[in-house]
């Protein structure tokens, strides 16, 4: 049977937000919220029922909520930028193109500097191409057919050590391409804090 995707609007504790909603052949329910926490996502087992589905998100989605109430990145008369609030009064003015642009381009330096360094320490021996783009649901992505790594715009707003985690993470994809027992020993081995950094950036603290 075929994944089956729907499109729901869904009122949680007053404020309405998009919901995708997909029915798939697996045994759990999952619920989860987008990384902007804009949205809601649901994945549940074939057959289950809209009805059980409304009660669940009424259930889980609060508590999953909680988790997105942070400072936002970009304010009136702010930007944070490596994890530090830096005054600059009318950037939230700014077409969202433009914003992007400042913002990639910052990161972009930083981004190629370091990941030369921490390929050199770990080993990493294939040429990458590195890109910067904005990503909704990923931090980072290592293609290694293509030999490309794309980071997302949005880290340009933490500190470079949690920036780091994230390049130490793609550049351990060159040798281990899944998130396996294997991948975590050795990616925790040049970088023992990886999980502080890592509860940092789902978290959105910025320092």
């Amino acid at each position: 049977m075929r994944n089956v995707t729907e499109r729901w609007n869904v009122v949680v504790e007053g404020k309405t937000y998009p919901a995708i909603v997909t029915w798939k052949r697996k045994r759990t329910l999952r619920f989860s919220i987008s990384r902007d926490g804009k949205t809601i996502n649901i994945s549940v087992p074939n057959n289950t029922s809209k009805e059980y589905i409304k009660q669940g998100i009424q259930k889980h989605i609060p508590g999953l909520l909680k988790r997105f109430q942070y400072e936002e990145p970009i304010g009136k008369d702010y930007v944070y930028i490596f994890g530090k609030k830096e005054s600059y009064p009318g950037f939230h003015l700014f077409e969202e193109k433009k914003q992007q642009k400042i913002l990639k381009d910052i990161l972009f330096e930083y981004i190629v500097g370091k990941s030369g360094q921490i390929a050199l320490l770990m080993g990493v021996k294939t040429p990458y191409t590195y890109k910067v783009r904005k990503m909704v649901s990923r931090y980072g992505v290592n293609n290694i057919t293509n030999k490309t790594i794309t980071y997302s715009t949005c880290l340009v707003h933490y500190s470079k050590e949690i920036i780091d985690s994230v390049i130490y993470h793609e550049l351990t994809h060159d040798s281990i391409r899944d998130h396996s027992y294997k991948f975590y020993e050795k990616l925790l081995s040049f970088m023992p804090d990886y999980k502080e950094k890592h509860a940092k950036l789902k978290r959105h603290i910025y320092e």
